[in-house]
């Protein structure tokens, strides 16, 4: 971006140097053209910051899916054991 900075600057002094009116404000075509590319910078950003908290969260939700998942396997053995003991303990 530093290129596109120093055209813009070049672009500006060389439009001063023209015009010589000290209240007329021209926006030189490089100065839009970084003004462009500095506004589509700052959202490629944003964007790019969006996608990691999405991805953060993704990756959370199916670790806890993960843990969830082990406490119901161990929900229905723990289960499984108590009628086995229930059953052994009227038998006897």
């Amino acid at each position: 971006m530093d290129w596109a900075s120093s055209e813009a600057a070049k672009s500006r002094r060389m439009i001063e140097q023209i015009q010589q009116a000290g209240d007329a404000q021209v926006t030189t075509v490089e100065e839009s053209a970084l003004a462009l590319l500095f506004e589509a910078h700052s959202m490629l950003n944003d964007s790019l910051k969006q996608y990691d908290d999405l991805e953060k969260m993704a990756i959370e939700e199916r670790n806890l899916n993960a843990v969830m998942k082990a406490v119901q396997e161990r929900s229905k053995k723990d289960t499984r054991m108590n009628r086995q003991v229930s059953l052994f303990v009227v038998t006897c």
